[in-house]
């Protein structure tokens, strides 16, 4: 004979996305029934699991799009939660590098759309640009934006 389950609510997967709506809908239905499905004998056994830790800046999104938006209110709500939490976090930068001058036009474009996307820039530079050579040869040169 086969057994019904019933449940209030159904959520598929057990990643990041799946156990964050798990927990969205137990804090406004405390009462509710939830039931997770995960076909891995773990949660977050995927990508999940294994993703870089990075926090996205946002500076690689033209700053009138929805994926801008929730880059900047993701990046700002985890910083929160973290902190809330009192959970660390590897508050690293990033450096976008350009193998040759060619490229200069699409690197000052991403420091533009950091700007408006509100990226800080760390570099001393007023372009937000600084130029290195490499230490192993001197004629490998390139040019890079650091941001957070």
């Amino acid at each position: 004979m086969t057994e019904i389950y019933q449940s209030d609510y159904l959520v598929i997967g057990g990643g990041i996305m799946g156990l964050t709506t798990a927990r969205a809908l137990r804090e406004k239905f405390p009462s509710a029934s939830i039931t997770l499905l995960e076909k891995e004998p773990d949660v977050a056994f995927h990508a999940s699991g294994r993703n870089s830790g990075v926090l996205h800046a946002g500076f690689y999104y033209s700053a009138d799009s929805l994926k801008a938006h929730f880059c900047r209110a993701g990046n700002e709500a985890w910083r929160d939660y973290v902190a809330k939490h009192g959970l660390r976090i590897n508050d690293c930068k990033k450096v976008v590098v350009t193998q040759s001058e060619e490229e200069l036009p699409t690197l000052h474009e991403l420091f533009r759309r950091g700007q408006a996307n509100g990226v800080r820039s760390t570099s001393g530079r007023p372009d937000g640009l600084v130029m290195r050579t490499s230490c192993t040869d001197p004629s490998e040169r390139s040019i890079t934006s650091t941001v957070t």
